[in-house]
């Protein structure tokens, strides 16, 4: 049997060798050590690592978060977060899954905290494609069963839709989701405008000389929200109706805010049909104009 001294070596070399980021932390968050695919994971030199605190490699939004996590397992308690997300020393941010836990001394007294983490940045960004086209697909489908539903009712349980006219900005930054709600809001006669983002919305807008009765947005995007989007348009159109949507829980968008007067919220999934319910009733509501101000 191979003595101790030996063992810890060969823990050291697993330690050493493995595709991980492994880490030691003080119980105040102090990187002790860490192995090289910490630094390679993290984009710092081992140097520029050991010796400061982790959350240096944590966004600002999740600091707090985490920082209380490494105090759980300062107490004793083992945690795991299946996707956390990191920054690494070049300002890219990453995905990965975290394990925390106690590292104890003989007499079982938590000494420092362990943690273990895995790049899956890749492996998330590929299952959020595949979320992504799963859920275009369905939107798909319930275009073609509502079509083929209102090619023989001529209508839809009491929505009107054959006489729309309006122009709706579609703004959602999925761009399978873009496409197949673009469509289907095209296939029920109105005209459509189409973004990937904020941005592109704002610049979309601006180049469109008439006017846009309707935008339907997704609450969350990069670069700049849906709210933030509602805030610049109503400035050019100041009676502009927008509807709201996302797949966020309302707790933590705040859904009471996205609803007023001139705006709505819808949750995602929807159904074509809520989507076209939702788009006549907030059409419909009393404004003084959808015109552009100069």
């Amino acid at each position: 049997m191979a003595d101790l001294s030996s063992c810890s070596a060969a823990v050291a070399e697993v330690v050493a060798r493995s595709n991980d980021a492994i880490l030691v932390l003080a119980c105040d968050s102090t990187i002790a050590s860490c192995n090289p695919a910490a630094a390679a994971i993290y984009g710092f030199a081992r140097a520029e690592l050991i010796g400061r605190r982790f959350d240096r490699v944590l966004p600002d939004d999740l600091r707090e978060i985490e920082l209380r996590r490494i105090a759980r397992a300062a107490a004793g308690e083992s945690t795991r977060a299946p996707v956390a997300a990191r920054v690494r020393g070049d300002g890219i941010a990453i995905i990965v899954s975290s394990t925390l836990f106690p590292i104890r001394d003989e007499r079982n007294h938590t000494v420092a905290v362990g943690a273990i983490e895995r790049d899956i940045t890749r492996e998330h960004a590929l299952q959020a494609d595949l979320l992504r086209a799963r859920r275009a697909q369905a939107i798909a489908e319930q275009l073609l069963t509502f079509g083929e539903r209102r090619l023989v009712r001529g209508s839809a349980d009491g929505i009107r839709l054959g006489a729309a006219t309006e122009t709706i900005l579609f703004v959602d930054d999925e761009p399978e989701v873009r496409d197949v709600v673009a469509r289907a809001l095209r296939c029920h006669g109105f005209h459509v405008l189409a973004a990937r983002d904020g941005e592109d919305a704002l610049s979309v807008a601006d180049a469109y000389d008439a006017p846009i009765h309707l935008v339907i947005s997704d609450v969350i995007m990069p670069n700049m929200n849906g709210r933030e989007l509602f805030d610049r348009l109503r400035t050019w159109y100041p009676s502009l109706r927008f509807l709201f949507v996302s797949g966020y829980a309302s707790g933590a968008i705040g859904t009471v805010e996205l609803r007023g007067p001139a705006t709505e919220f819808l949750a995602k999934p929807f159904s074509i049909e809520s989507l076209l319910g939702a788009v006549r009733a907030l059409l419909d509501r009393e404004v003084r104009s959808c015109a552009r101000s100069e």
